[in-house]
């Protein structure tokens, strides 16, 4: 294992742009105070430049992330909780796993085990189409978080018309969750834009070796884009973005699966939604969208039911001092301190290269 990262990964702290985001509104008492409701203006630093995706094992007070390497692919790397310590976790050989593109990582509850996303050894073509995030000749591994084995939980042919993105371990520990091509992209078609996917949902064994049974196929509404998003923290809901209701990938929305009945509830329909999250009690959900966004997008925040929805940041507002100078792509709120007060998120400046860069979100 290499003993750190090179010397550009990490960059300190400091404030993204001169000021904080315009909206400042006293808390509100129905809300639980904290990055969703502070008293002042949100305020956004960058921590990470050059990684993304950072899942957060709170026992062991440990995140791991994307970044990419030296190699010049994207592999996991470890960090305590502050983003300091940080080295690599699959940039050197993992026995079992394919040693090209790692990313979209996931903690399992007990912190055993990590899930992730790993391109085919072997496919046609580049790598380009097999970035974490575009999902082509990947499958979805699970890996012993000491780094001692790997696991391949889907072995999807190598046709360009098949592959994953995420998959993330429900709160319980007891499933695995992810999303899964049924049909390549099709620019000429909106609702195909993005290609056709579905969600995945199946009980996780820890074995040895780890596998998954019991799978189940979800496809609200039909064939379209649906993206898995996260857990509820009870375990029995996902979260996912789609594009069902609009039969367009660039207008997707964001909605409620409830696993025991396969209902799925809209829960935003203006715009372009995207990777929504639950707060850590549940109570409310932070997601990413373009609704009043000159440039890019930004956080929003509403009620799980989809009330009361209300926006946190203005970066991709040239108007506004958080304006970063070009079209940002704000993506996922990925990790929340335990108290649910700030998180870790990413801000894309190219989608199509996935660079990325980790912020941390919190009240002033």
């Amino acid at each position: 294992m290499r003993p750190g990262i090179h010397a550009t990964l990490l960059a300190s702290a400091g404030l993204w742009a001169s000021g904080c985001e315009l909206t400042w509104s006293l808390p509100d008492p129905d809300r639980p105070p904290g990055v969703t409701n502070c008293a002042g203006w949100v305020q956004v630093r960058r921590v990470v430049q050059g990684g993304s995706g950072a899942s957060w094992h709170h026992p062991s007070d440990e995140i791991v992330f994307t970044a990419l390497s030296a190699d010049n692919r994207f592999h996991l790397h470890l960090a305590d909780g502050d983003f300091s310590n940080a080295r690599g976790l699959t940039v050197d050989p993992v026995p079992g796993l394919p040693d090209r593109n790692h990313g979209i990582p996931f903690w399992h509850p007990s912190g055993r085990f990590i899930a992730l996303n790993a391109e085919k050894q072997d496919h046609p073509g580049d790598s380009t189409p097999a970035i974490p995030g575009l999902g082509v000749y990947v499958d979805l591994w699970v890996m012993a978080a000491d780094r001692s084995s790997a696991t391949a939980l889907t072995d999807l042919p190598a046709d360009g018309r098949h592959g994953v993105i995420s998959g993330q371990f429900s709160p319980d520990g007891t499933r695995i969750a992810w999303a899964e091509m049924a049909a390549p992209a099709d620019a000429t078609v909106p609702a195909q834009a993005f290609g056709f996917w579905v969600l995945k949902v199946g009980d996780f064994l820890e074995g040895p070796p780890p596998r998954v049974e019991n799978v189940r196929t979800f496809e609200p509404g039909g064939p379209a884009f649906h993206e898995l998003a996260d857990w509820s923290p009870d375990s029995q809901k996902l979260l996912f973005t789609g594009s069902q209701a609009t039969a367009n990938a660039w207008l997707s929305q964001v909605f409620l699966l409830d696993l025991g009945t396969g209902e799925a509830t809209q829960l935003t329909d203006t715009g372009y939604n995207e990777h929504a999250v639950f707060t850590p009690d549940g109570r409310q959900v932070v997601w990413m969208t373009n609704a009043e966004a000159t440039a890019g997008t930004d956080w929003w925040v509403m009620d799980a039911d989809g009330g009361r929805k209300r926006r946190l940041t203005y970066l991709a507002e040239p108007a506004s001092p958080q304006w970063t100078g070009g079209s940002l792509t704000v993506t996922r709120a990925n990790a929340w301190s335990e108290d649910g007060s700030w998180f870790y998120g990413d801000a894309q400046p190219n989608l199509i290269t996935q660079s990325s860069e980790i912020v941390k979100v919190s009240c002033p």
